[in-house]
């Protein structure tokens, strides 16, 4: 959800009726926060809906305060991401440059995991080379034993 732009879909995203009176929607708000909120929640695909229900908990309190009281006037929105003074972004736009960020976050991380496999089977070829060459040394030796041991007896033969 983003962009909530009615108490219907604000009410949905936290699994309320549309009826819902501001007590149940607080209990609804705190009871999803603290169920998806980034720092409790280890799965990355799940951060998003902390934002969703954020943003339909405020549109639900901002719209229950503007019917409380005729001269209410909600505060505006500051900026969101820190670091990032004079330009306020909506939830959706962090979500869509998070997960852009994850994307590449993600691609580089399987970039990374294919160089090691490579340079393992590099190794493992390397090895396997050095024990045919150590192998094939070892034969080397055995037939230079088995004509030095000739030569010896060869020797002692013709005295």
């Amino acid at each position: 959800m983003s962009n909530i732009r009615s108490r219907e879909e604000a009410c949905m995203v936290l699994g309320l009726p549309a009826t819902a009176d501001e007590h149940q929607i607080k209990c609804a708000y705190k009871e999803l926060s603290k169920k998806y909120h980034p720092d409790a929640q280890p799965n990355a695909e799940l951060h998003w809906q902390y934002y969703d229900i954020v943003e339909a908990y405020r549109y639900l309190m901002t719209s229950a305060s503007s019917l409380a009281g005729a001269g209410y006037q909600p505060v505006p929105k500051g900026p969101r991401i820190l670091g990032n003074e004079g330009k306020s972004q909506s939830w959706t736009n962090q979500r869509k440059e998070s997960e852009e960020a994850y994307t590449k976050w993600e691609k580089a991380r399987k970039q990374r995991k294919k160089e090691k496999e490579a340079a393992l089977k590099e190794r493992q070829q390397e090895i396997k080379q050095q024990r045919q060459y150590d192998e094939a040394m070892e034969q080397i030796n055995a037939i230079r034993t088995a004509r030095a041991i000739e030569a010896i007896l060869d020797i002692a033969r013709k005295k």
